[in-house]
């Protein structure tokens, strides 16, 4: 089933995970796409792999997280300095963001990918076998994503005792 993920669409989707992605041929791609262009049985599979693999809530959860950690550390370093958000409200603005970026993310990076395989790959997220792959992984990316924020905020406070004892 993986077949038609070729070697390119696995350095596309590595590449828009570091730092250095090129958003700026994502930006001018998605300034290209219209209904038209993409066709409704295309629109259709990515919207179930959208919401199969309820890639926004992931996004959500990954910005919410890393948010969290960061406002630790600095909570940590000058504890007036550290901001005041409204979890519901960055959570709402993080949703927002995710709803007008994910697609075009996915679109971006599927776009060498034939619809009958994008279609297979729906069809496993939403079967049986799908699902369990799915929570398992964002069990996973969970659990790293609050590691990683922990770790974070503990590296800061060595960081802030270290230059104390300096």
């Amino acid at each position: 089933m993986l077949e038609g993920f070729d070697r390119p669409v696995v350095q596309k989707v590595d590449s828009l995970t570091r730092y250095d992605a090129d958003y700026t041929a994502m930006q001018q791609y998605a300034q290209t796409l219209t209904e038209d262009s993409i066709g409704e049985e295309r629109m259709q599979v990515m919207r179930t792999l959208i919401q199969a693999g309820d890639a926004i809530t992931a996004f959500v959860d990954a910005i919410v997280q890393m948010q969290q950690g960061i406002f630790q550390a600095v909570e940590h370093i000058d504890p007036d300095a550290a901001p005041t958000v409204d979890p519901a409200l960055f959570e709402s603005q993080a949703r927002e963001t995710a709803i007008s970026i994910i697609p075009m993310t996915m679109f971006y990076m599927y776009q060498d990918v034939p619809t009958e395989t994008l279609q297979a790959y729906a069809d496993f997220y939403t079967s049986e076998a799908g699902q369990w792959y799915h929570q398992v992984r964002s069990d996973a990316e969970a659990y790293a994503e609050e590691h990683a924020a922990e770790r974070l905020v503990t590296r800061v406070q060595q960081a802030v005792e270290a230059r104390g004892e300096e």
